[in-house]
């Protein structure tokens, strides 16, 4: 900032590289609607509505057509929440993780992670099963139904 002051942001976890991938481009200048926003971040109207129900973001006034506007803040917080989202965690998980101490938070995605790559894991397992199948199905000498009675 000009005045020597440095810029504060609502999360301190919420650097220039979560920005980066999550994707959030800080486009609120003095507001943004209900509908703009929802555009903006690719979030539906219900979703934010049960972001809101839950205590997670406020919009921060209305317009002078009395529709709901949303600041920068809330912008960051909205795309920190749909990013968790993507990771698999819940509402109520985001709720007590969004706002956690660094080392909480760490903790959680350090878990989520894991859970993300034996998921991963189990998916690989599955398509070279599938893979293994359509080969033998190819197969003229081996019918669908032989195929699955012996277990693959």
């Amino acid at each position: 900032m000009e005045d020597g002051r440095k810029p504060v942001l609502p999360n301190k976890v919420f650097d220039c590289t979560l920005r980066a991938v999550i994707g959030w481009k800080g486009k609120v200048k003095n507001g943004m609607t209900l509908r703009e926003i929802c555009e903006t971040l690719g979030v539906s109207r219900r979703a934010l509505q049960g972001y809101e129900k839950a205590g997670l973001v406020t919009a921060s006034g209305r317009n002078k057509y009395g529709h709901l506007l949303y600041d920068k803040d809330a912008e960051m917080r909205i795309a920190q929440i749909k990013f968790y989202q993507q990771l698999g965690f819940t509402i109520k998980e985001i709720t007590r993780i969004i706002d956690a101490p660094e080392a909480e938070l760490r903790s959680a995605l350090e878990q989520r992670v894991q859970k993300l790559r034996e998921e991963k894991t189990e998916m690989d397992e599955l398509i070279e099963r599938a893979n293994q199948i359509i080969a033998r199905l190819s197969e003229k000498t081996v019918s669908k139904k032989s195929y699955f009675e012996s277990g693959g």
